[in-house]
């Protein structure tokens, strides 16, 4: 072979390297693609759920057979993303 050919292996190799690492860090960088949330107070099936980053309260909530008739839904912001690994839903 060639020598030209096997530079342009070499190079071929490590562009091919370059990208896998490359997108190996981006996807440390962001973050964990799913997480458990632990769900407490009134509702239906408390305990652990899987979520995505993008989960809203109202979706979790569903996750956790809904809630029953003493929450108190002025003091929960259900349209917000789940930010953290407890949720906690009020009685009135």
């Amino acid at each position: 072979m060639p020598r030209h050919c096997y530079c342009f292996l070499v190079a071929l190799i490590f562009f091919l390297l370059t990208i896998g690492i490359s997108l190996t860090l981006y996807t440390d960088l962001l973050g964990p693609t799913e997480f458990k949330v632990l769900v407490v107070g009134h509702v239906m099936a408390p305990g652990l759920y899987a979520v995505t980053p993008d989960t809203r309260i109202y979706q979790l909530l569903i996750k956790a057979g809904s809630v029953d008739d003493t929450v108190d839904l002025t003091a929960i912001n259900l349209a917000t993303r789940v930010r953290s690994r407890l949720v906690w839903v009020p009685g009135k």
